[in-house]
């Protein structure tokens, strides 16, 4: 059996009832990189996810700047099945408290299953995806921050749309997906 390139532990923090129906799912998240290597790490914008990664699809970017002593960048790239996204270094630890995915249905589930990859490369448009990020996107090899500023949308280091603000594909290489169960408690 294949080792796979991150270790990712997800636990159920919070949640925000908004507009029907959209929930707002807060996550706990721990993510290492057991590779010698940098790796993108891919995390879902929203759930239930559909189709596969050939239908990445992006017309934008808000790059977020998470962390004040540690240094956490995380790229919420907008589009069809948004994705969100973070670089981390070889060896690399990250904890994101209060991570936030928003969760469309009716009903409060007992469980979600989380997508997340990690991947050599992304290409946005046949471009690396750093040069969409306007600084170096890798983060700091251990880092403990609160993402929660991601569901409140302020604090945008910034933002990029694409040339005519028409979606171009994403592209992933040497990517491992996981799917992973989450349990809602009551």
């Amino acid at each position: 059996m294949k080792a796979q390139a991150l270790g990712v532990e997800i636990r159920f923090a919070a949640m925000h009832l908004e507009r029907p129906p959209k929930i707002r799912l807060y996550f706990d998240v721990k993510i290492d990189n057991r590779w010698g290597t940098p790796r993108w790490c891919l995390l879902p914008d929203y759930l239930p996810l559909g189709g596969d990664e050939a239908r990445y699809a992006v017309d934008g970017l808000d790059v977020y700047l998470l962390g004040r002593r540690e240094r956490v960048v995380v790229g919420h790239f907008h589009g069809d099945r948004g994705f969100q996204a973070l670089a981390l270094p070889g060896g690399g630890r990250i904890t994101l408290r209060q991570f936030p995915i928003l969760f469309w249905g009716d009903e409060i589930p007992d469980a979600v299953t989380i997508e997340v990859s990690a991947a050599k490369e992304i290409l946005i448009g046949g471009a690396p995806a750093a040069t969409w990020f306007g600084l170096d996107p890798l983060s700091d090899a251990e880092a403990d921050v609160d993402a929660n500023v991601l569901a409140e949308q302020k604090e945008v280091y910034l933002t990029r749309h694409a040339a005519g603000g028409k979606a171009v594909p994403v592209s992933l290489r040497g990517v491992e997906t996981m799917q992973l169960e989450v349990r809602i408690p009551p």
